[in-house]
């Protein structure tokens, strides 16, 4: 049999590949691409780190409807979420098409927010947020699931309006799933912790009460479940709670009960 050609396709070397895709996509840096770093091509909405709580606009996709909320943010990115985008002097045909797709984003923001509502109210999601009535050194307040019976959420700015109350830059969380006798495996972040118990600081330096470590570790474990250590609260007791907290109160006598 005649022997076959061979062919004429040189092998490329790791370099000259490395060059060729840093023409290819000029936004990579060849180096980059040598150490294995990619940039992240993954939309805007799709790029949050949910254990660190998502703004309600992003939670739609995260925790309702990946489909429908990717669809409801390509209509608001081509302008058919807001009215005044609509141009009179249009053809017909694009009047048509404008009216519809308002209409079909619309449709899709009233679903995507009502089932959003509805999974803070019976629990299903967390939220946290700063409230007008707080302190402005106060750190995000979680929002109990009863309040949103009274809350109006505007998922577009991530914030909830209700009787002589706003709440803004509200951040979303899955509920952490546990099953019985099991313990969740996420931790909750240092800094989370610590912002809370600045704010339980200054909450209760306010009232002047004096909270016992115990308090401390049961209102930490109301907050945050049972994933907050006994070692870090004590910590941040130490670190951050006022004298007069730790102070040592005279010992109680103990009666004798001998008799004389």
């Amino acid at each position: 049999m005649p022997e076959e050609p061979r062919s004429r396709t040189r092998k490329l070397g790791r370099r000259q590949i490395e060059q060729y895709l840093a023409d290819l996509r000029p936004w990579e840096n060849a180096e980059e691409i040598k150490r294995g770093i990619r940039p992240d091509r993954r939309p805007w909405y799709a790029r949050r780190d949910v254990r660190k709580g998502v703004p309600s606009h992003e939670a739609l996709y995260h925790f309702i409807d990946k489909a429908s909320a990717e669809k409801f943010y390509e209509l608001d990115l081509m302008g058919y979420g807001n009215e005044h985008n609509r141009d009179p002097d249009w053809p017909d045909e694009e009047l048509i098409r404008f009216d519809s797709e308002h209409y079909h984003w619309k449709l899709l923001k009233e679903q995507l927010e009502e089932k959003l509502e509805r999974k803070l109210r019976n629990g299903d999601l967390l939220a946290r947020g700063f409230s007008s009535n707080a302190a402005l050194d106060s750190p995000r307040q979680a929002i109990a699931p009863e309040r949103w019976n009274d809350l109006d959420l505007d998922s577009k700015t991530s914030t909830a309006t209700g009787p002589n109350l706003t709440i803004t830059q509200i951040l979303v969380f899955g509920k952490p799933s546990e099953s019985p006798g099991k313990r969740s495996n996420l931790r909750v972040p240092r800094d989370a912790i610590r912002a809370w118990y600045v704010g339980w600081v200054a909450a209760n330096d306010g009232k002047g009460t004096a909270p016992t470590r115990d308090e401390d570790e049961a209102a930490a474990r109301t907050e945050f479940g049972e994933r907050v250590t006994r070692n870090i609260l004590r910590a941040l007791r130490r670190e951050l709670a006022p004298a007069r907290w730790t102070m040592r109160g005279r010992r109680r006598e103990v009666p004798n009960r001998k008799g004389p």
